[in-house]
């Protein structure tokens, strides 16, 4: 297997399950002995950089996305991600922001490479004129972390069912051990106290 060169983009202001599932790809990545550089919100380092720091992930950058339209901050980002790029195969984005911001920054290279989008969120991205050029005319692969993320995707036409996937989350075996029986969670001794008086549950 050839390491791919990855760059991930994150926008998060906060943690949430959009930080968590990025910094887990991130690491597993690693892990298979691929090169993956992080860029996280510039200011967020008590939120989300400490949280990752937590997951065991270490080695990441920080850039100033901005939020809205903004023509200054938007210029100067695209800058430095056209900077970033230069040394990677591929860039991968979660949020709006850092989509948007990578569509340019990429449409300005002499080579572009491929873009993927991870859509977190159940909620349906509108298929308005600005969505179709950026999903049809920038983007190479969406991931969705669900099938009914999926399907919404497909229902509103702006992506063909071979340019988009559904990637579930996962469970790490070395956290959560498949040999653990759950007995004790699945008949803890007060329900076995009522089984046994007759009473009945709800």
């Amino acid at each position: 297997m050839t390491p791919l060169r990855v760059l991930h983009l994150m926008s998060c202001r906060g943690w949430s399950s959009d930080a968590y599932w990025t910094g887990r790809a991130v690491a597993e990545l690693r892990e298979m002995g691929h090169r993956v550089t992080l860029v996280t919100q510039e200011g967020s380092e008590e939120r989300v950089g400490k949280r990752l720091r937590q997951e065991g992930l270490e080695g990441f950058e920080t850039l100033d996305f901005g939020s809205g339209f903004n023509a200054l901050k938007d210029a100067r980002a695209i800058r430095e991600i056209r900077k970033l790029t230069e040394g990677h195969d591929l860039i991968h984005v979660h949020r709006g922001k850092e989509h948007w911001l990578a569509a340019f920054a990429n449409r300005g290279l002499a080579r572009p490479r491929p873009l993927v989008r991870t859509r977190h969120i159940i909620h349906p991205v509108k298929s308005h004129l600005l969505n179709r050029w950026l999903y049809r005319r920038t983007t190479d692969m969406v991931v969705a972390v669900t099938e009914r993320i999926r399907q919404r995707y497909l229902g509103s036409g702006l992506v063909p069912p071979e340019k988009i996937v559904t990637l579930y989350g996962g469970v790490d075996t070395r956290s959560f051990s498949p040999e653990v029986r759950g007995d004790a969670v699945r008949a803890p001794s007060c329900f076995r106290g009522r089984a046994h008086r007759g009473g009945r549950g709800a």
